[in-house]
């Protein structure tokens, strides 16, 4: 793969910037990244920071508040979130604070049980070999969609009935 082009004037890079930003919402640490990559000098890229940041076009709290929200309907619990944030280099206070936002207290479970119950895979299967396997990989699927397993276990029991099946705990 070619290495891009250096950027080493103002001019240049601003127009890069905000290329990339028209494209997505982008956090501090994802532009300043993207313009390392284009090697791009270590005061160019604070003064252009420092001006898109009085301009209102680069905000990590609307850029957490639009990921988390945009990822929340997709069906992503706060732990997959979390890391997607953590990832575009978001702080751990703002993260916590756009989180509790958005997954108020049992809101989390509702979200999950939302999802199970959109999720019509688990209902297809006419094969009643599979059916005790059914909670099992719900249980598995809302996990692995960032949902605590407390609230993964309780919108499974919702959706399938009770089943001791499913561990305690994990």
């Amino acid at each position: 793969m070619k290495k891009p082009s250096p950027l080493l004037n103002y001019p240049e890079a601003q127009r890069y910037t905000l290329g990339l930003l028209s494209r997505r919402d982008r956090t501090y640490f994802e532009l300043s990244a993207k313009l390392s990559q284009r090697s791009v000098p270590t005061e160019i890229q604070a003064q252009l920071l420092d001006w898109l940041a009085s301009k209102g076009w680069v905000n990590d709290e609307r850029s957490a508040e639009s990921f988390t929200a945009s990822r929340k309907g997709m069906g992503w619990g706060p732990s997959k979130i979390r890391v997607g944030l953590l990832k575009r280099g978001i702080a751990k206070t703002l993260i916590d604070h756009t989180l509790r936002e958005h997954f108020g207290k049992d809101e989390e479970g509702e979200c999950a049980l939302h999802l199970l119950r959109g999720k019509k895979s688990f209902f297809r299967d006419s094969n009643p070999d599979n059916s005790n396997k059914r909670p099992q990989k719900a249980l598995a699927f809302l996990v692995r969609r960032g949902f605590s397993y407390g609230y993964a276990r309780l919108a499974v029991q919702k959706v399938f009935g009770y089943n001791s099946d499913l561990p305690e705990e994990e």
